[in-house]
């Protein structure tokens, strides 16, 4: 080596310092040095810069480096000089020029032959197991198309050998891994996907059932508004109060509906059936209400839609609140008619318990027709059987239908 720096310091001394300029040395420390090489020696390389002069050892140079500058400075026949770069090349794992460097020696009749064909099978034979050691780590990682990439790069520059045959046995291997990854990863995306979709869904759940609690929240603070200004007898803000529970209710009804239909079963859908149930409980009592706000205020034919709305959401438990409504409307319907009868269809000849005291009150408003009722020749009056089965008269539609 020390003869191969003193080599290339007398060809720049005899060449008058006259190498290229731009000369580029690339620092290990990932910066680069531009100028003009002046000189080589055993400590490093002096380089002659806009600002000067500098100094950069050997050391401070990458390996690539210091092997490009000692090569661009070896002479066309120096067969010594290439035979010690390989040596240098090898040393510092730098095999394809390793290789180079020995065949170019080899040429130029180095003469110890036979050594230098033993320093071709050494540069292959610790090619090779740098590169299966980069390749099994590469592996352990599970990097496998960088491995891959390792071993193609291997194969293009090493000669033909057993090293090289188990290279190509290794290629096959690592495809099976990539694929095997492949299958994972995309597994993996899925499985990803459906836990965002998941969460998407928790999310969405979330917002709608803080959506039911916010509108039950105001109907239950509506309602008590409302009976207390029933309390007071102050009809109109009484029934701006239940009307305002009525469509908190229903937007809570409806909610949970959008809740049953993401989710389509299991406890979620079970409970918002139960907080539905617990809604309608709360409607009949705000139809309720209402109710009893228009027949007190003999306003019978704003009051019967209400009544029949109960009777339809809780027929057999609001029978006796209906009628007790129904005689209080009855009552105020005779004084102010200056005498008369309650005209009533039999019990359970409608078929739904307490419908009876409900078709007494429309009959008492004088609106029969309008509730989708019938006088019967008994002279008494019952509900249409095609509008039962749609569901009441022109100004009810279907007393439930608001609710989905």
């Amino acid at each position: 080596m020390r003869s191969l720096l003193i080599a290339m310091a007398a060809l720049l001394a005899t060449a008058g310092v006259a190498a290229a300029a731009d000369d580029i040395l690339a620092l290990k420390n990932g910066k680069l040095a531009v100028g003009t090489i002046k000189a080589l020696d055993e400590s490093g390389v002096t380089l002659v810069t806009e600002k000067g002069e500098a100094k950069y050892d050997w050391d401070a140079l990458t390996a690539r480096c210091q092997y490009e500058v000692r090569a661009d400075h070896l002479g066309e026949k120096d067969a010594d000089g290439h035979a010690a770069l390989a040596d240098f090349c090898l040393e510092n794992r730098l095999f394809a020029e390793a290789r180079s460097e020995a065949n170019v020696a080899k040429a130029l009749g180095y003469e110890d032959v036979k050594a230098l064909e033993a320093f071709l099978v050494e540069v292959s034979r610790a090619e090779a197991e740098f590169t299966f050691a980069k390749v099994d780590q590469l592996v352990a990682e599970e990097a496998f198309d960088e491995a891959r990439e390792e071993i193609r790069r291997f194969l293009r520059q090493a000669p033909p050998s057993d090293h090289t045959e188990r290279a190509r046995a290794m290629v096959a291997d690592l495809i099976r891994r990539r694929d095997s990854q492949l299958l994972r990863e995309e597994e993996e995306q899925k499985a990803a996907a459906e836990l965002e979709k998941k969460q998407k869904l928790d999310e969405r759940i979330q917002k709608l059932t803080d959506e039911v609690k916010e509108a039950r929240d105001a109907a239950t603070a509506a309602y008590a508004e409302a009976v207390r200004y029933h309390t007071l007898g102050n009809v109109t803000r009484a029934r701006k109060g239940y009307e305002t529970a009525e469509k908190m209710l229903f937007k809570a009804h409806h909610t949970l509906s959008r809740i049953q239909r993401l989710v389509r079963r299991g406890t979620i859908y079970d409970k918002a059936s139960d907080e539905k149930t617990q809604i309608r409980k709360k409607l009949v009592e705000v139809y309720l209400g209402l109710a009893k706000l228009y027949v007190k205020d003999r306003n019978f034919k704003r009051g019967m839609p209400y009544i029949l709305k109960v009777l339809f959401l809780d027929p057999v438990g609001q029978r006796l609140q209906v009628g007790q409504i129904a005689r209080v409307a009855a009552e105020g319907h005779v004084d102010a008619a200056g005498g008369g009868g309650l005209v009533a269809a039999p019990v359970g000849q409608v078929g739904v318990p307490g419908v009876e005291v409900a078709v007494a009150l429309v009959a008492l408003s004088g609106a029969a027709s309008e509730f989708g009722l019938e006088r019967g020749d008994e002279g008494l009056y019952r509900p249409r059987i095609s509008n039962l089965a749609q569901g009441g008269g022109s100004h009810l539609g279907h007393p439930h239908a608001e609710l989905g």
